[in-house]
């Protein structure tokens, strides 16, 4: 429905001030002003709607938190190795920061390592540093292996307060 009114709020207006200016009969017709007043509750409208389906983004990141990683949870789980095998921009952003999908080839120590697919939020001062063979620091879920967590000021000093960096 967003898109619709957002095709309506530009089409409607353009069209009314196209056929205003190529036929002197319309001009003739109708003014400026009545076009003006069909442009400007559309406008109104596309902007109320905006309001009403924005989230505030305190629940956005919570929502993200709870979906793709909870650090809380994560910080009782035992530190390992992640190396970027893949990663993909979500396009989901929050403020300065993106939800990246990361696929992991992850490594706790005295077990096998084994591949996970992870989605999680990426500080604006760790995106240039994203690529695939980069180590990050991880902690891994002990009891279901599908669950990670990126300790993003482990694996990059002072991309969140500064914290001994990760072997």
């Amino acid at each position: 429905m967003g898109k619709l009114l957002k095709i309506l709020a530009v089409a409607v207006p353009l069209l009314a001030l196209v056929a205003y200016a190529a036929s002197p009969e319309v001009r003739s017709k109708i003014s400026l002003t009545v076009i003006f007043a069909l442009i400007i509750p559309w406008w109104i409208v596309l902007f109320v709607v905006r309001l009403a389906t924005m989230k505030v983004p305190e629940e956005q990141l919570a929502a993200m938190n709870r979906s793709y990683g909870n650090a809380g949870d994560a910080a009782q789980w035992p530190l390992a190795k992640g190396v970027i095998t893949r990663f993909q921009n979500t396009g989901i952003k929050m403020g300065k920061r993106v939800l990246v999908e990361f696929e992991l080839t992850v490594t706790v120590e005295g077990y096998p390592s084994y591949t996970v697919t992870h989605k999680q939020v990426v500080p604006q001062l760790a995106e240039g540093r994203i690529a695939p063979g980069v180590t990050l620091a991880v902690r891994a879920n002990p009891i279901d292996k599908t669950q990670v967590f990126i300790e993003w000021e482990k694996t990059f000093p002072g991309v969140m307060p500064s914290i001994p960096s990760f072997p």
